[in-house]
């Protein structure tokens, strides 16, 4: 790492200045009625600053971006423990941390993202469609259908495996990820920033009216913080490019499909048992060097067009479930290819009326003579 600093502190790269324009526009995105930051700070405070505040943010981040330092007072983060739905409340691994960060940290985190997402874009492994301009879920499921009917058009076996990632951003190590930022073309004055942007970052936690004592964040990326969907991508590349370039995995025409993923959810596509003992061996590689932790009992696999009886597929000596149906990114696939004909129905229904529901609600009590 030290070497990588020094590298960083000799470039001449500077980071481009922002201005009042730029500042302006970074506010208007801001989302209205959030929950306040640790200083108690919300959006509405500075979309209704005015022209004053909006040229002390200029001034304040230009000076950041010169002398890549990071006042402490931004770098504090506020989380709250959200419950997952359904899940045992008493268990603290059922709660997903959210962290309100500086609203002055976002407005930072906007003008350095302008200026690394272009770079990072570049450097994404074509199978991530996460948090991606211009894509988003739909491809990917897309992706595996067509990878379905493939299947079944030909009399293929197709076998599917879900990765469960345990607190994927939670558990990404600093160091790795300046790391794999310095080789996926962010360097000079940008990388000293994100690296002392994560250099004793520390957050309180707020539950039930109660804040805790600020402690010290020593790894994860903030759930809620504007670059952590952009950091964590290029801290997994790692495995999407590995697998693609063992070409172990399906294709679709000539193009490798073996992978498709949307952020920290990886969907593994083999054509035989074989292949997808290859990939699950990768995955344990990739994520020991990572120190990512995949959930072998929530790892599932489906058979598509199954030829044999018995399949024996592990990860980490430990044998993954099949099951006749999984659910993916909001869809249920069935190992007979059926589509989920009642639940959509009900989906629909439920969409479809829940207006109508409202829209009673209103007349009931305001019994409008005329609507429009």
């Amino acid at each position: 790492m030290e070497t990588i600093v020094n590298i960083c502190e000799n470039q001449e790269i500077t980071i481009q200045p922002v201005t009042s324009t730029e500042i302006t526009k970074r506010i208007s995105i801001l989302k209205r009625k959030k929950a306040g930051d640790v200083e108690g700070l919300t959006a509405e405070h500075l979309i209704y600053g005015g022209t004053e505040l909006t040229e002390f943010l200029v001034t304040l981040i230009n000076n950041i971006f010169y002398t890549k330092h990071v006042p402490e007072v931004i770098k504090k983060g506020l989380l709250t423990p959200v419950h997952k739905k359904d899940k045992d409340p008493t268990i603290p691994s059922n709660y997903r941390g959210i962290t309100v960060i500086s609203i002055i940290c976002k407005i930072l985190e906007l003008c350095i993202r302008a200026r690394i997402e272009g770079t990072l874009n570049k450097h994404q492994n074509k199978l991530q469609k996460g948090f991606t301009k211009g894509a988003s879920s739909i491809n990917i499921a897309l992706l595996i259908s067509e990878a379905i009917n493939e299947a079944k058009d030909k009399n293929e076996c197709l076998i599917l495996i879900t990765l469960d990632a345990e607190k994927a951003f939670d558990v990404v190590d600093h160091i790795h990820l300046f790391w794999k930022l310095y080789h996926q073309g962010i360097n000079g004055a940008t990388w000293l920033l994100i690296k002392e942007l994560y250099n004793k970052t520390t957050t309180q936690v707020k539950s039930q009216g109660y804040i805790s004592e600020t402690f010290v964040n020593e790894q994860g990326v903030k759930q809620g913080g504007i670059l952590s969907a952009n950091f964590y991508k290029a801290y997994n590349k790692n495995i999407l490019d590995t697998l693609e370039s063992t070409n172990i995995g399906i294709k679709i025409g000539t193009n490798y499909v073996g992978c498709p993923t949307c952020a920290d959810d990886i969907m593994l596509c083999a054509g035989s048992e074989h292949d997808a003992s290859t990939q699950l061996r990768i995955i344990e590689n990739c994520t020991k060097n990572d120190r990512v932790k995949i959930n072998s009992k929530k790892t599932e696999i489906l058979m598509i067009n199954k030829k044999n009886k018995d399949i024996n597929l592990q990860l980490f000596n430990e044998k993954i479930d099949e099951k006749q149906n999984i659910k993916h990114l909001g869809i249920e696939r069935q190992e007979k290819n059926n589509p989920n004909v009642e639940n959509r129905i009900s989906v629909a229904r439920a969409t479809m009326y829940s207006p109508i529901r409202s829209w009673i609600t209103w007349n009931k009590w305001y019994k409008p003579t005329i609507i429009v």
